[in-house]
């Protein structure tokens, strides 16, 4: 409640016009979505260790990293259409990387309705993922992110955005099209937009 009282503290935002550039970390799902799906953009270094009958374990380091930055244009005032780009990253210690790399259409549609502006997205994701430097480790995946939240604008060019997704994915090994994994997710995310440029407000 302290958050949405500080968004309504501010003057109504113009934003969401044609010809806007909308640019930024488009809201994702958070949580574990296994292994190729996605959440918001950020890095985080873990150690986990194991314990048993008061023995502990010496701890594994786990690095992690994720983007997914979000270019789009309004060709209506509300309806800003461009490309999503997703790019995942994790080791743990000594074994090979896993990474994610993924490209896509992206979509988003705002109700205009002051400061805070409800919106409905969507976006398709093509790539490939990697866990080591055989073919049997690589899988080409194609992944659908449907969404729903409010974006809470704090001035006329940044928004934070809070939505509720869902995600699909099917994927595939490289060397083996006959063998299909699917995954299915709900969630929560947060992300932050901007708004660069657009028309004149006295046009």
């Amino acid at each position: 409640m302290a958050l949405l009282a500080f968004c309504y503290s501010f003057t109504e935002a113009q934003a969401i016009q044609k010809g806007q550039v909308l640019a930024g970390t488009t809201t994702e799902i958070i949580g574990g979505i296994q292994p190729l799906g996605v959440s918001s953009a950020g890095i985080a270094f873990a150690n986990s260790k194991f314990e048993f009958n008061g023995d502990k374990s010496d701890g594994t380091n786990i690095t992690l990293f994720n983007i997914s930055p979000a270019v789009a244009y309004f060709v209506a005032d509300g309806l800003a259409v461009g490309g999503k780009l997703t790019f995942a990253y994790s080791k743990v210690e000594d074994n090979d990387p896993s990474t994610i790399l993924s490209v896509g259409p992206f979509a988003r549609y705002y109700f205009d309705l002051g400061n805070a502006k409800p919106f409905i997205q969507g976006n398709v994701g093509l790539g490939r993922s990697s866990n080591g430097p055989d073919d049997e480790d690589k899988s080409n995946f194609l992944n659908l992110n449907l969404g729903a939240g409010a974006a809470f604008f704090f001035n006329d060019f940044v928004s934070i955005d809070l939505a509720l997704g869902y995600f699909h994915e099917r994927s595939s090994p490289i060397d083996n099209d006959n063998v299909r994994q699917l995954n299915n997710a709900f969630g929560l995310g947060v992300g932050f937009s901007f708004f660069i440029g657009g028309r004149d407000a006295n046009d």
